[in-house]
């Protein structure tokens, strides 16, 4: 979690404006690897007349199936240009 602190910091200050993108990124990952969480909300759909969940197997694609795609394209977009700086900075104060 420091490093996640770390990175938002440095991500606001490049930004001029606090937004804590990653660890957003991060709490949203997160909750999507838990089996119990976005795996389920695009494998089951709620009945709630029956109080019952609904398998999905062949339903179409729903709009929040997208949103889910969505947060993992922004997070895989963000990771190449952090890997880099940090890893230029890391250089930099070993070098020191």
């Amino acid at each position: 979690m420091t490093c996640i602190e770390k990175g938002d910091r440095y991500l606001d200050g490049m930004l001029k404006k606090t937004i804590g993108l990653l660890n957003a990124f991060y709490g949203w990952l997160s909750e999507f690897a838990r089996p119990n969480f976005c795996s389920n909300k695009t494998a089951f759909d709620l009945d709630k007349n029956d109080g019952s969940l609904i398998f999905r197997h062949d339903a179409d694609l729903q709009d929040s199936d997208f949103q889910l795609a969505g947060h993992m394209e922004m997070s895989a977009q963000v990771f190449p240009k952090l890997f880099d700086d940090f890893g230029e900075m890391f250089e930099k104060a070993l070098a020191e």
